[in-house]
């Protein structure tokens, strides 16, 4: 029993002797650190503050980097508030809480941070802003074509957002933060005089299907025209011609889905597409991205089409010339043309393909609640697969090259719809 009171007796006194010598309790952290007793923490707790204080961070945008220490980016401890929290641990006035909040420091369970302020000085945006704020600059081309300019996308410094950036890396003790920095495209580059161009290569494809089909190749084909690819540069359907939705005037009408034909929105965009990549494959452009329809088209031979799908499957076309290129598209009653024109010469191209049949087509039955009972109705035929060897010899000049793809058509399964059949 004595062991027990003297057990208890012990802490009890520490507590007490704490109390009347009105130091920090032992055992407390500032920080992660250990603060030695003290009757007076802010003196103690200086040094470490200014080095804190004094640590640099990194302020970034691409290029463009400053280093500024923490406290020129605005922040400041509160020393004469974190050094009376520091003495009123253990001696907040209810015996029981305190007793336990001091025995707690002792064990060092107790760690404090600093009470730091952030007030980024807007002064220091001055000079970023002359360093980042530019605006966009489209390419300059010289008559002959080439590019004298390259383009240049706009940015302008957020200073609200890059504040409050910046406020937040302080206070998570970051090293190096981001600025936030709004970028502007470009201009679409103005292509070369008309009368200096020539067709470097064309396609036509005519429209077949309802009126709704005919109205969205003729939206494609009017987002589609005008664009240019400069030198060395690239051109991508799906941002060019953007979403195929109802918002965008599109309407629905039949695609290739799975195999087979189903009504969706912007059912006749591929043929724009189609005849895109044909019009660039015999002017010489390259397509680092194009898939095949998964059958053939009907509009353009097979090797030459192009299925695109928003946003996943694209068409992109790169043009290798030493001068830009101006795609035109327009429709003239159910005739889609789509032209390439440059200042050339650009390539000759001589190109052929040599097409075999691989698989025959299946058969595929359908239970389907619409078709009367008794009844069988085929609503697709079959399509066999289609092995297509391409082939296209390009001489620039005295270089030649010559390329061969391999594209493959799956076989297309004859669809047979018949009525449900009664479970057993």
């Amino acid at each position: 029993m004595a062991l027990v009171l003297i057990a208890v007796a012990t802490p009890l006194a520490a507590w007490g002797w704490h109390q009347q010598r009105g130091t920090t309790v032992h055992g407390v952290r500032v920080a992660g650190l250990r603060l030695a007793p003290t009757d007076d923490p802010e003196s103690a707790l200086r040094a470490r503050a200014d080095a804190w204080l004094d640590r640099e961070v990194g302020i970034r945008w691409d290029d463009v980097v400053v280093v500024r220490t923490r406290r020129q980016l605005g922040a400041w401890i509160d020393l004469d508030a974190l050094s009376a929290d520091l003495l009123r641990i253990g001696r907040r006035g209810d015996v029981r809480a305190d007793l336990e909040e001091w025995w707690s420091a002792r064990r060092g369970e107790i760690d404090v941070y600093w009470p730091i302020s952030v007030d980024v000085p807007r002064s220091m945006f001055d000079e970023l802003r002359l360093r980042i704020d530019r605006e966009p600059i489209a390419a300059r081309f010289g008559r002959d074509g080439r590019v004298l300019e390259p383009a240049r996308t706009g940015a302008e410094l957020d200073v609200d957002a890059s504040c409050e950036a910046i406020r937040l890396g302080v206070l998570d003790e970051a090293l190096i933060v981001e600025l936030v920095v709004r970028q502007e495209d470009p201009p679409e580059p103005e292509p070369p005089p008309a009368r200096e161009l020539m067709v470097l290569g064309s396609w036509s494809s005519r429209i077949a299907g309802s009126r709704a089909r005919l109205h969205n190749v003729e939206v494609a084909a009017a987002s589609l025209d005008g664009a240019v690819i400069p030198a060395g540069g690239r051109l991508s359907f799906n941002e060019r011609v953007g979403e195929r939705s109802f918002g965008a005037g599109y309407r629905t009408a039949p695609v290739i889905l799975g195999g087979e034909m189903v009504d969706d929105v912007g059912g006749g965009t591929c043929q724009v597409a189609s005849t895109l990549h044909a019009a660039s494959f015999v002017a010489g452009l390259d397509a680092p991205t194009h898939v095949p329809h998964s059958r053939p088209a009907g509009y353009v031979p097979l090797g030459l089409d192009a299925t695109v799908v928003w946003p996943n499957v694209d068409l992109v076309l790169t043009n290798p010339n030493p001068f830009p290129v101006l795609v035109r598209s327009a429709v003239s009653g159910r005739r889609l043309r789509v032209d390439v024109l440059g200042a050339g010469p650009s390539a000759e191209v001589v190109w052929n393909r040599a097409v075999s049949t691989e698989d025959e087509p299946g058969e595929r039955v359908v239970e389907d609640p619409e078709v009367p009972m008794g009844q069988a109705l085929v609503t697709q035929d079959g399509i066999p697969g289609y092995v297509v060897i391409r082939t296209r010899e390009l001489t620039r000049g005295h270089r030649r090259v010559s390329e061969e793809r391999v594209l493959r058509y799956p076989p297309t399964d004859r669809i047979v719809r018949i009525p449900p059949i009664p479970p057993k």
